[in-house]
């Protein structure tokens, strides 16, 4: 069954869409943590992102999760997830593991003493919030980067403790992807959000076009944003075209 999940930022569809995907723990009601910088996939229907983009941390989270499960600091209940134990060798294996312990409510998957969740939102408007320049880091050193934008979480701080041994280049790019989840943080605190998980669609309650309105009508004073949404709804009416085009083509002579 295809499930559609709607943007946690702009509300737009996530169906067929370029989405960004985010660690979190839940910190209390109404309250939760991001505890891993941003990974970037497709959101096909499935509950989960497919062709997530590697790179290192992308990297980094599969290793330090499977060292962590090998010491014990991670468990998986494969019995209760019903699903045959594999290795966590990739990343798309990883968000999917968490993703359908997530959807189940199994309490199936802990790392460090937390229950990960993975909070979505769409690409263009993700990208767009990410270019601000966030309050919050304003007089905060580049070695504190790490603990003032994921804060005192032992899992967070276990997945990115080794960063500041890579080279300077690597350790600059780090840093600007700790800058721009900063920004996206404060845009979401901004407008009243947090990280959450995405919550189904049913089939009959989806309503992309509307979505659509809605958000231009909540963005219509953020020029980014705007900006965003235009890129957003012209992949929308493409895959549109392309899905009608496919429906109606006509059967080959050959």
């Amino acid at each position: 069954m295809i499930v559609d999940y709607r943007c946690g930022l702009s509300g737009l569809s996530l169906l067929g869409a370029e989405t960004m995907a985010v660690l979190h723990t839940p910190m209390g009601p109404g309250q939760s943590m991001p505890c891993s910088l941003p990974l970037w996939g497709t959101y096909d229907g499935s509950g989960t992102l497919v062709e997530v983009q590697e790179g290192p941390n992308a990297e980094l989270l599969v290793r330090v999760f499977s060292e962590d499960l090998d010491a014990g600091r991670a468990q998986v209940d494969w019995r209760r997830l019903t699903i045959a134990p594999v290795p966590i060798d990739h990343i798309e294996t990883l968000l999917a593991l968490i993703r359908t312990n997530e959807i189940h409510g199994l309490g199936a998957v802990t790392w460090r003493g937390h229950e990960p969740h993975v909070a979505l939102f769409e690409s263009n408007i993700a990208a767009a919030a990410m270019q601000g320049e966030p309050d919050l880091l304003h007089g905060v050193r580049i070695d504190d980067l790490l603990v003032a934008v994921l804060g005192e979480s032992a899992l967070a701080q276990a997945i990115y403790a080794r960063i500041g041994e890579d080279g300077p280049k690597m350790r600059c790019k780090w840093g600007l992807s700790l800058v721009a989840l900063a920004a996206l943080i404060s845009e979401l605190i901004a407008r009243g959000l947090t990280f959450r998980s995405p919550v189904p669609v049913a089939e009959q309650d989806r309503d992309p076009a509307q979505w659509l309105a809605l958000s231009y009508a909540d963005l219509r004073e953020a020029p980014l944003m705007l900006e965003a949404l235009s890129e957003y709804s012209s992949q929308l009416l493409g895959a549109e075209s392309d899905e009608s085009m496919g429906e109606h083509e006509e059967p080959s002579s050959d």
